[in-house]
């Protein structure tokens, strides 16, 4: 699976004044590079290396699914690359109500700090 799925909220939150850029670990989309061996603190820090690259940072960083241990790792690793965590649901028996599959970021900018 591809950061792809999330192309609906990174919009939103990118029409909010938000710049919000998607990170395919390694294995996923067009990523490079074994993926054999890879820690959550290896893809922490590719998640910084990216941050770096781009010259961002502090940044808010957000995980859905396994993206959520990534997540927690990168702000537990690199607190100065972190203005706050923010971590998604990852689905599970019961399904969200219908209406929390509607919000949009504009719904959520004041929780956005």
């Amino acid at each position: 699976m591809t950061v792809g799925y999330r192309d609906g909220l990174a919009e939103a939150l990118a029409k909010a004044g938000y710049r919000a850029i998607g990170i395919n670990p390694r294995g996923s989309g067009k990523s490079t590079g074994p993926s054999k061996g890879v820690t959550l603190q290896t893809n922490a820090d590719e998640v910084a290396g990216v941050i770096e690259a781009l010259n961002l940072g502090p940044v808010h960083v957000v995980g859905n699914d396994f993206g959520t241990r990534v997540a927690r790792m990168f702000a537990a690793s690199h607190p100065a690359l972190t203005r706050s965590g923010i971590l998604l649901p990852a689905g599970g028996k019961i399904q969200p109500k219908p209406d929390c599959r509607t919000r949009t970021a504009g719904d959520l900018q004041s929780q956005v700090y």
